[in-house]
């Protein structure tokens, strides 16, 4: 049950950082801001929390590397989405990765989609379509739900590499890893389409700290919470963070309440669940 209770305030604190990354003015800094300031606190904590993880390795980091890549176009999209649309609206569609995920593990590692795996699919398919449904039945894409996609699609790649082979090496130093060039990248990006960067942390620090340190314990618990559950069931407990935030954006960003984010939310969840347990 500790465990189980780790994955479940991890993904609570995946919502939180969105949430302060929805109100920031320029969400590509405040993004890359962010991460900087967690790859701070895990370099503090790294020798202290993690010492068991103390030791060199070069696949983690070569895996860190690509996988930043990846990780790093699923930020840019997400702060894109966020620009032009609600948090309850494109934040489920942004967990909806583990489609992608199964699909691309089809074809690039040789994995089987299950029957279950595919009304998984087809569950979270229905799910986004609700998500995007008008009063009056009808479905309308938007560029914010596009970039949701993108991000999701993004992520996907990304998990794909991280599946591939680092499974057997350090861990942690993975995570340090992507961590670290996810930062370097998004910094890269920002420096080159954006302006004032110590103005903006000077003015955003009073959302930059709380979100850097729920990103930090997003991290945390999750790696913790690994150790104590077998991390099928921990990736599908995980996906609670897609009503964790609508009820965020719900609550604290004053984001209309409409049924069909709840419904469309819980559906994509029922999606991934199925999808998990058909792996």
């Amino acid at each position: 049950m500790y465990g189980i209770t780790l994955i479940i305030i991890s993904a609570l604190m995946h919502a939180l950082w969105n949430f302060f990354l929805k109100k920031s003015s320029d969400k590509h800094i405040f993004n890359y801001q962010m991460h900087m300031i967690n790859l701070i606190l895990m370099t503090l904590t790294y020798p202290i929390i993690f010492s068991n993880y103390l030791y060199f390795d070069t696949k983690p980091i070569m895996y860190g590397f690509m996988a930043g890549i990846f990780f790093s176009m699923y930020h840019l999209f997400l702060s894109k989405s966020y620009k032009t649309e609600d948090v309850s609206k494109v934040y489920p569609i942004t967990t909806s990765s583990p489609i992608f995920v199964s699909i691309l593990a089809m074809i690039f590692l040789n994995e089987k989609i299950s029957i279950l795996g595919f009304i998984g699919i087809i569950t979270v398919i229905l799910g986004i379509l609700i998500l995007n449904m008008n009063n009056i039945g009808k479905i309308k894409f938007t560029k914010g739900v596009y970039y949701a996609l993108l991000a999701s699609t993004s992520y996907s790649f990304g998990a794909v590499i991280e599946k591939s082979g680092v499974g057997k090496g350090n861990i942690f130093l993975y995570i340090y890893s992507v961590t670290f060039f996810m930062t370097l990248f998004l910094f890269i990006y920002s420096k080159h389409n954006s302006k004032g960067h110590i103005q903006f942390a000077l003015k955003n620090i009073n959302l930059l700290l709380p979100a850097s340190i729920v990103l930090f314990l997003s991290v945390v618990t999750y790696r913790f919470g690994l150790e104590r559950v077998n991390v099928s069931y921990a990736t599908s407990i995980r996906q609670i963070n897609a009503l964790f935030g609508v009820i965020v954006g719900i609550l604290f960003l004053k984001e209309p309440f409409e049924k069909k984010r709840i419904v469309g939310a819980l559906t994509i969840i029922l999606g991934i669940i199925f999808i998990k347990k058909g792996m």
